[in-house]
């Protein structure tokens, strides 16, 4: 798995889920790389989280930065919720769509699949 080969390469340290356990884990960081021989270290931590601001990463701390996601803005912000509620209410309204049967309400893929159906039986 790519995670066992990187594993294989590097030594890698997890951003603590706990601020307390931070400065553990740079001095593990700082350990795997002050080692004779050393490959480096990674050092992976989240957008926003607390190895993002205030550490100073100079010298041989940092060679590179790959960010492989963005943050999602907060859940219950204002602009956030309004727009959860209008995609919701706009999927609600497209979701019955009446067909040629009286009475009968299906969504737009039932619709395009049953008259196929239909048009076959006939």
């Amino acid at each position: 798995t790519p995670w066992s080969r990187l594993l294989a390469t590097k030594s890698i340290v997890l951003e603590p889920r706990s601020s307390s356990n931070l400065p553990a884990a740079i001095a593990e960081f700082k350990k795997y790389l002050s080692k004779p021989k050393s490959t480096g270290a990674i050092l992976m931590g989240v957008c926003r989280g607390k190895i993002s601001e205030g550490i100073d990463f100079a010298d041989n701390m940092c060679r590179g930065v790959v960010i492989t996601g963005l943050p999602f803005p907060p859940f219950k912000d204002d602009k956030v919720r309004l727009k959860r509620e209008y995609l919701d209410s706009a999927k609600a309204r497209s979701r019955v769509v009446k067909s040629d049967d009286a009475g009968f309400d299906a969504s737009p893929q039932d619709v395009g699949s049953g008259g196929v159906g239909k048009n076959q039986a006939q």
